[in-house]
């Protein structure tokens, strides 16, 4: 049976990797074609959106894997059928349970190379990726995304709790500073939402600290506008979702959140 579950194994491998590499080709090719409209922005060129598409294909080989594991097993089961192997191998006193036993030991090696690259190999990569992407197209912005946001936009320290998939920012804190890194401002928000219109953050219940020399001063208020660098499409970059998680860093993420009061369900879902 050994000999047997290496040839059918190699007939089911060979099937998944064909079809796997035209997918990821495809892929890969219109993820490529979908960076064109940034290149020339700040710092991002040719090559750093070549090098951001390539870094991304474990988390694509990941994605494509359980489509690409059926339609490889039909079509290396196809292979010894139209050759009329499987015929012979059932004349040859194997069952069909056999057979079938074999398909499913190369199907459990494959999926335990799949979850290699889906749990240790793709979200380190697409992480640094995404980084790398952020600092080349908005290099006037320093960020931290480990666990929140940080971000610096001049003598502006910005820390956000958590970023919603539709780019709300949720629990906000803005630290400035003068010239001799005196802090001089402090608002805290519960929320913030873009005016794509007027360019600005509209943050939402806001409480203001105004440092002047050793007093200071609280202000509340329900709205009030903030400008920044720090843009929509930025914050949608850098907003965790959880599917491109790590088991582990899942985990630890849930900690993050349930230690500072925020929703955690769809991450437990995940």
């Amino acid at each position: 049976m050994k000999l047997l579950d290496r040839y059918i194994g190699q007939a089911i491998i060979t099937g998944v990797m064909l079809v796997l590499i035209i997918f990821i080709v495809l892929y890969e090719l219109f993820a490529f074609a979908g960076e064109t409209n940034q290149i020339g922005q700040a710092d991002y060129t040719v090559w750093a959106a070549l090098e951001y598409s390539l870094l991304r294909i474990p988390q694509h080989v990941y994605e494509l894997f359980p489509l690409s594991m059926l339609l490889g097993t039909m079509l290396g089961l196809g292979w010894l059928a139209n050759n009329n192997e499987l015929v012979i191998i059932r004349m040859a006193g194997v069952s069909l349970l056999g057979i079938v036993g074999s398909i499913m030991k190369t199907a459990i090696m494959l999926m335990l190379f799949a979850m290699l690259i889906g749990e240790g190999i793709a979200p380190p990569l697409y992480q640094y990726a995404s980084d790398k992407r952020i600092k080349a197209l908005h290099g006037h912005i320093n960020m931290n995304t480990n666990f929140g946001l940080w971000a610096r936009d001049g003598n502006t320290y910005i820390n956000v709790n958590s970023v919603r998939n539709d780019g709300h920012l949720i629990g906000i804190k803005l630290y400035q500073f003068d010239d001799n890194n005196i802090i001089k401002r402090r608002i805290h928000a519960s929320k913030a939402v873009y005016d794509e219109a007027g360019k600005h953050w509209l943050l939402k219940s806001v409480r203001e600290t105004v440092h002047v020399n050793d007093s200071f001063t609280i202000k509340r208020s329900k709205k009030m506008k903030w400008k920044t660098l720090l843009d929509l499409n930025t914050v949608k970059i850098v907003a965790v979702r959880p599917e491109l998680l790590s088991i582990w860093k899942l985990n630890g993420y849930i900690d993050y959140l349930k230690n500072n009061d925020l929703d955690f369900a769809k991450y437990e879902l995940v």
